[in-house]
């Protein structure tokens, strides 16, 4: 257990293990191939000690649909980025970190269609606030993909 700790900080009330060195989410199901991809410099003897301890762990979730995810009250989750530059749909929540992916979320699942046309905008003319989503929000994501990489709003403080 002492070799997991060192390496992760266990999350029980989110069901998650956090990698102290890859700032990212696992649970049960991705601790081994974590371990292969990301820490190969460890010996084989340790890599199953950590391994065999993870699965001893009660607390932590089997696969990605156990894990409960924080609300956007909750204090950052420790060793997780925290990202100021989010950008949130106001009708639905999600979050991305781009113009392009939130404009792309909003024109497919609310079909919502870009005022500002090709070309430079006319003289005089100012261009129009955007109602669909909101800028500066801070986030966290447990992971780069799947369901762990679902971000997640943190309010302000």
């Amino acid at each position: 257990m002492d070799q997991f700790n060192t390496l992760f900080i266990h999350i029980p009330c989110y069901r998650v293990a956090v990698c102290k060195e890859c700032h990212v989410g696992i649970v049960k199901a991705n601790i081994a191939r974590h371990l292969d991809t990301r820490h190969a410099n460890l010996t084989r003897s340790t890599l199953q000690e950590i391994a065999r301890a993870a699965r001893a762990i009660e607390e932590l979730a089997e696969g990605e649909e156990q894990v409960v995810y924080p609300g956007p009250d909750s204090e950052p989750v420790p060793h997780l980025a925290v990202w100021r530059d989010g950008l949130k749909c106001t009708r639905c929540g999600y979050i991305r970190r781009t113009i392009q992916d939130v404009q792309s979320h909003c024109r497919e699942q609310h079909g919502w269609a870009n005022p500002r046309k090709r070309g430079r905008m006319a003289k005089g003319c100012r261009a129009e606030a955007n109602a669909m989503w909101v800028e500066g929000v801070h986030c966290q994501k447990f992971a780069g993909a799947g369901k762990l990489g679902k971000r997640r709003t943190r309010e302000s403080r």
